[in-house]
């Protein structure tokens, strides 16, 4: 199968942090947030796995993995995870929420073992402050490039509080189990991957933000 040639050596992946909301500036000069350099843990990210790249006017950062991905050998959850922490500073009287993301990656699940799945898990909130959860599981007979979106209601945005700087964090997870029973044919394992080839902002996970005065 094609899609089963990336390795999880060469599977890559981007986290874009979006200011979308437009007007982005209470003024002509000051920016409402400036986002800071992302700083990150966890077996999907491991020191020096990622680049990363921060606009001029810091209202985007893009994470670049190259080991967020993972499969399942043998009947047991093979997961991976990655917990980023980004700095934000904020103008004074101004709070900043997550109203929207969106994920991108593959997923992959042979039609036996019936009891083989991989998941996805991610959670985003301000310090201080409980966040929204994104959970979604596929099954057996699975075979597809994944674009997933997550938008919130207005009474679910993620807000920051009136504090002048703040941290983002953004947790996610991905894994992939196997059952006991053999498998349709050998080698035939499931996979999951959070993917990008580039650093481009369409890729991967992105976040966009808004703000409100307080």
């Amino acid at each position: 199968m094609l899609a089963l040639t990336k390795t999880v050596a060469t599977i890559a992946a981007a986290v874009a942090l979006l200011a979308s909301w437009a007007p982005t500036r209470v003024g002509a000069v000051d920016p409402v947030f400036r986002l800071g350099v992302p700083k990150y843990n966890g077996s999907g990210c491991p020191p020096g796995s990622i680049g990363m790249a921060t606009s001029s006017d810091g209202q985007t950062v893009s994470v670049l993995f190259s080991e967020y991905g993972t499969s399942a050998a043998g009947p047991r959850v093979e997961r991976k995870a990655c917990s980023l922490l980004v700095p934000v500073d904020v103008l004074p009287g101004i709070s900043i929420g997550i109203f929207k993301a969106d994920y991108r990656g593959y997923a992959y699940v042979p039609s036996a073992p019936s009891d083989s799945y991989v998941d996805f898990n991610a959670t985003y909130f301000f310090a201080g402050a409980e966040g929204p959860t994104y959970r979604k599981k596929w099954g057996p007979k699975t075979n597809e490039e994944l674009f997933l979106s997550h938008k919130m209601t207005a009474t679910s945005i993620a807000w920051s509080g009136c504090r002048p700087a703040t941290i983002l964090r953004i947790n996610t997870a991905i894994s992939a189990f196997k059952g006991p029973a053999p498998l349709a044919s050998a080698g035939d394992d499931p996979m999951i991957t959070i993917d990008s080839a580039d650093l481009a902002v369409e890729k991967g996970i992105q976040f966009y933000l808004t703000y409100k005065r307080c």
